[in-house]
Formats: C-alpha cells, sequence, structure tokens
C-alpha cells in the first residue's frame, strides 16, 4: 500500500489507494528513502538497519467515516493506531520515542502522513 516516501523538510509518506481498496491485510514489498524519514526521526543507525530489512504485514479497517486503524505486525515490532484523517496523533518508533503523526486524505486515491 506505501507507494514511497519521501524526505522533504517535513516526513511525508504517501498512500494512493482508494478508501474500498486500502481496507484488508497488505505485505510491504518495496520502499523508498526510508532510511532517511529515520534519520530525520533520530532513529539510531542499528535499529535503522534492522527496519530497512522488515516487510512487514499492514492490515488496514475502516475507523468511522473519516478514519482508518492501521496493524503494521512485522518480527520487531507489532503496532496498531486508530486515527480520524486530519487529527494529530501520538506514533510510537521502533526505539519506544513518540513522535506527532498526522493522516490527511488528500483524494479518494491519495492519504498521507505528515510526522
Amino acid at each position: 500500500a506505501v507507494v514511497s516516501t519521501q524526505s522533504t523538510g517535513t516526513i511525508t509518506s504517501y498512500y494512493f489507494v482508494t478508501m474500498s481498496k486500502i481496507i484488508g491485510k497488505w505485505k510491504l514489498t518495496e520502499s523508498h528513502n526510508f532510511d532517511e524519514v529515520m534519520k530525520e526521526l533520530g532513529v539510531g543507525l542499528i535499529t535503522r538497519k534492522v527496519a530497512n530489512q522488515l516487510k512487514p504485514v499492514i492490515t488496514f479497517t475502516a475507523n468511522g467515516d473519516n478514519g482508518l486503524t492501521m496493524l503494521t505486525e512485522s518480527t520487531f515490532k507489532t503496532s496498531s493506531y486508530t486515527f480520524e484523517f486530519g487529527q494529530e496523533f501520538d506514533e510510537e518508533l521502533p526505539d519506544k520515542r513518540t513522535v506527532k503523526s498526522v493522516f490527511t486524505k488528500d483524494s479518494d486515491e491519495k492519504y498521507t502522513q505528515t510526522h
């Protein structure tokens, strides 16, 4: 489901799928610039090396009309976040630090996550 991750001042992840298509279970097959995103978040070298090797399974479920629950499962860490679009929430990083994160629904086919 993750198409690309870019790092330009703020840290942004792009999800290009419609709501009806995003609901379900997905296996991450590739990511782009993930190491750069983790560096900007201050994640240490060893944790970045481990995280870059993971291919988590991500499950999206609807949370009302304006949100999602995102369950990310890997051999390293399992995390779950329930959020409403446009509302800030706390996201725990692999090294246990917490950052503020916001998902916005840019269109029916594009979601943006900003840290």
